[in-house]
């Protein structure tokens, strides 16, 4: 198999990103002429952005040559459907301790009121594990599937893990910017804010943010490594986290008088730097358990 250097490894997604970010942009003024709901044309863009990345995934898996079981997902249904179960039970925990640790520190206050409200954690809850189960399969299925795949199959193990974990981080911060005035929305609008977007990934005060999700990248792909065929774990801990995370920010706020506010960020209020901690415990526990198997590309019984 030949093997790429990491140079070209990392130019590859990177043109493959800001592609589709500018084909989002170009588009952005006809679609947004086109929806009677008042959406935001940053909004427009981020969605965009993301619904090519994830349509890309089959024609770029077919170029790459990469195989089902090289994205990391078992032939097996029931194996998969087991494999979603443990991962969502073990994010439950892993992010569980983060959130009562924030609670207990008053990092985050709860919002008893809100819980109270007739129906609204039954509708929480459901609506969280929807939109777990949606997030957490398309970015895995990108980034542990597509783009770890393929780091994997042609270059190096240090360099697919580093190179995913900076990818994954990153995406969260490129976000548009700015509002346009629907009445002014032109052809140019969505590509002058392009620029803007960028430049959010060097914003300083994201660092404990984008660290936090540095290491979840790093864990979750440890995770894929050691266990082969396993992105349903992955899928399942990135479903478990979302949906954590959801109801987090519904059922509690960010308290403004707490010592302790330096452990969060201000990306979503709960990642900072508890989770990058917390997260980079986690990974070097694997790293240690499974040292022995060198982490060795998946050799998978067909």
């Amino acid at each position: 198999m030949h093997k790429a250097s990491p140079i070209l490894l990392t130019l590859v997604p990177l043109f493959y990103l800001l592609t589709a970010i500018v084909i989002a942009a170009l588009i952005a003024y006809p679609v947004s002429q086109s929806l009677n709901a008042d959406f935001g044309l940053a909004r427009i863009i981020n969605r965009i952005t993301l619904g090519l990345l994830v349509l890309g995934i089959f024609p770029m898996r077919s170029w790459l040559g990469l195989s089902a079981l090289e994205m990391g997902f078992t032939m097996r249904i029931s194996s998969f459907a087991l494999q979603l179960i443990k991962g969502f039970v073990l994010g439950l925990i892993i992010l569980g301790i983060v959130i009562f640790i924030l609670i207990a520190l008053n990092v985050r206050i709860v919002l008893p009121a809100l819980i109270d409200l007739p129906g609204k954690l039954s509708h929480e809850l459901f609506a969280s594990l929807r939109t777990g189960i949606i997030v957490a399969f398309l970015e895995e299925t990108l980034f542990r599937g597509l783009l770890f795949g393929a780091l994997l199959k042609y270059g190096s193990i240090r360099s697919a893990v580093l190179i995913t974990a900076v990818f994954y981080a990153s995406l969260h911060f490129i976000h548009g910017r700015g509002v346009v005035v629907p009445e002014k929305i032109e052809w140019t609008s969505g590509i002058s804010m392009v620029p803007d977007a960028l430049i959010e990934l060097f914003n300083l005060t994201n660092f404990d943010s984008f660290l936090a999700l540095f290491f979840v990248s790093i864990f979750l792909t440890c995770t894929r490594l050691a266990t082969k065929a396993g992105i349903g774990y992955c899928i399942g801990l990135h479903t478990g986290w979302v949906f954590i995370l959801r109801l987090t920010k519904t059922f509690t706020a960010v308290s403004p008088n707490s010592d302790w506010s330096f452990l969060i960020g201000q990306y979503d209020g709960v990642i900072g730097y508890l989770v990058a901690g917390w997260l980079f415990i986690w990974s070097a526990l694997f790293f240690y358990l499974y040292s022995k198997r060198n982490f060795e590309a998946p050799r998978i019984k067909q």
